[in-house]
């Protein structure tokens, strides 16, 4: 209990016992000390009082003390000055109305937590009330109301958002142009691939022509001998002559495999262009229901002539459900530890992709028989811009660029190896599970 309300106990204690009968001196010795106690109290409540009204006017924030009809009773120097009014003008005014009159043009009615703008200073103010309860009894005195200044939070709300979104835009072109970089790095192989089966059916069509112009020189020379004489036994003699020079039956049964073989080679090429455009596509915007097993077999594809003179592929695929994710950015992510398995190897070695369920999460690991990574550079392999690769050959960007987009998956990544025998990398995906398994399980190997 502060002295100021024990000394009002004890003047109130007196007022009830009622004056004594005390002799004139003590009474005016009394009564003297007793007016000093209240000139003391006096002061004290004063300098409460103005230490209290300084305290709310050093305050930025505006303070409204206001009656349950919504009239002023006090005010701080901050709102004063807002108004631009002297203070007592404002006591008894409407603070609504000295508010609109301000500029300041809320909603039809005000309410706690609303934003506020002033048109004429182009500044924005929170609005907040509290109940004011009078301290004798439950029923309201009134309302304090808050204003507070969030112009520079706002702005700096804004400039925090802009600058959030470049990023966001920043991270998607960089997203791509590491895609876009890896393609250009695979370029040569991918054009390998697609020349191989280009070649022979380019080959099989000039064969063709040759046949076609065999076949043609029959049948013309088949119309003459059949037209010119009239007893067909020499013309069929002649006939059975040309068709084995021309090796007739030959053409008849190799035009069959030519044919095949160049459809095959034109599917070869479809398929490579369908995995190079599915890799290279801008990603969606929603997440597929995707078969892993498949993601990676497109991968593998695309990356096959980058591995096949370096290393043997070892597929061991297990049964998985389909994954709700986005396709094209774990293609990125398998791209890339491929790329980095191979690149570990120097002569010719052995790269391991394998697939599995772990509870509720697909996992991918991809291991190589390379060089290794020192322990000292194994916890900075996901840092932007690091690699162990020699200058020209990585841009640093593969691995934390996977590290990321596995994370939006809301997965795991994680790193083991051994300097002198290999490294192994392990993705884990949460598991969407809808329908049966898909991708068979197998265990193959590609040169």
């Amino acid at each position: 209990m502060t002295m100021v309300k024990q000394r009002k106990q004890r003047i109130r204690a007196k007022a009830e016992r009622g004056p004594a009968v005390e002799n004139p001196e003590s009474v005016e010795e009394g009564g003297s000390k007793e007016h000093e106690a209240l000139n003391v109290l006096f002061r004290m409540v004063e300098a409460a009082k103005d230490e209290w009204e300084r305290t709310v006017d050093s305050m930025e924030d505006m303070i409204i003390l206001a009656d349950s009809a919504g009239r002023i009773r006090r005010c701080n120097e901050s709102f004063r000055r807002f108004t631009g009014r002297p203070y007592q003008e404002m006591i008894g005014k409407s603070w609504k109305q000295l508010l609109k009159k301000q500029g300041m043009n809320g909603p039809a009615l005000f309410w706690a937590g609303v934003e506020l703008r002033h048109e004429a200073s182009h500044r924005w103010f929170l609005f907040d009330e509290y109940p004011c309860t009078a301290r004798d009894g439950f029923e309201s005195s009134g309302v304090v109301i808050t204003m507070r200044d969030i112009t520079d939070l706002k702005n700096a709300s804004k400039a925090l958002s802009d600058a959030y979104d470049e990023l966001k835009s920043t991270h998607a072109k960089l997203l791509q142009q590491e895609k876009m970089a890896s393609i250009g790095q695979l370029a040569a192989g991918v054009a390998h691939e697609i020349n191989n089966p280009i070649g022979y059916v380019s080959s099989n069509l000039r064969t063709m022509e040759k046949y076609v112009k065999r076949l043609s020189e029959y049948i013309y020379r088949q119309d003459d001998a059949l037209g010119s004489q009239p007893n067909g036994a020499p013309a069929y003699e002649e006939l059975q002559v040309l068709r084995r020079r021309l090796k007739i039956d030959f053409i008849a049964d190799d035009v069959v495999d030519l044919l095949k073989e160049s459809l095959e080679g034109t599917e070869r090429v479809q398929q490579i262009v369908r995995d190079l455009k599915c890799f290279s596509h801008v990603d969606e915007a929603e997440w597929k229901l995707a078969d892993i097993n498949e993601c990676l077999e497109s991968t593998l594809n695309v990356v096959g002539n980058e591995l096949k003179y370096k290393a043997a592929v070892k597929k061991d695929f297990g049964e998985l459900p389909r994954v709700k994710c986005y396709p094209q950015r774990l293609n990125q992510v398998f791209m890339n530890l491929l790329v980095n398995a191979v690149h570990s190897i120097d002569n010719f070695g052995e790269i391991s992709v394998r697939t599995w369920q772990e509870g509720k999460y697909a996992c991918i690991s991809v291991a190589d028989t390379g060089g290794g990574i020192p322990p000292e550079l194994l916890n900075r392999v996901f840092e932007p811009f690091f690699t162990t690769k020699e200058v020209g050959r990585g841009t640093g960007l593969g691995l934390s660029i996977s590290y990321d987009i596995v994370k939006k998956h809301g997965g795991e990544i994680f790193v083991a190896s051994e300097v002198g025998k290999g490294t192994t990398f392990v993705v884990k995906i949460p598991l969407s599970v809808e329908g049966g398994h898909h991708g068979a399980a197998n265990q193959d190997s590609v040169r």
